[in-house]
């Protein structure tokens, strides 16, 4: 995936996610205001219990998401600086092979090898 599509499906995580956070706290006023109104019902609290639970690991899964997206991005960013440091290397090697080719090309001549 390139990384204008990931960061695309980044924005998109977060405006998600930003309606999921104003809906739960609707929820969670409402709720509320009904707990006021009768603090004795039975099936109210049962459900506030419930929706709690269900928040509870709603907010989990977002911050689990969240890590997971920003774990991706540091593997991503260590492996393009990995490419990188290779790419240079290679590169290096490269011109150390050239320049000792140019100096293989200049022979030293020895006094010995000219008297015989």
């Amino acid at each position: 995936m390139n990384s204008e599509k990931y960061y695309y499906y980044e924005k998109i995580d977060r405006v998600k996610d930003a309606e999921l956070n104003s809906d739960l706290a609707f929820i969670i006023e409402q709720l509320g205001e009904w707990s006021k109104k009768s603090p004795k019902n039975e099936s109210l609290n049962k459900l506030i219990k419930a929706f709690m639970n269900c928040y509870s690991i709603m907010q989990s899964y977002q911050t689990d998401r969240q890590m997971y997206h920003k774990a991706l991005s540091e593997y991503r960013s260590d492996k393009l600086r990995a490419l990188d440091r290779a790419k240079r290397s290679e590169e290096m090697e490269s011109q150390k092979e050239i320049s000792e080719n140019d100096l293989s090309k200049f022979t030293i001549k020895n006094n010995n090898d000219e008297k015989k």
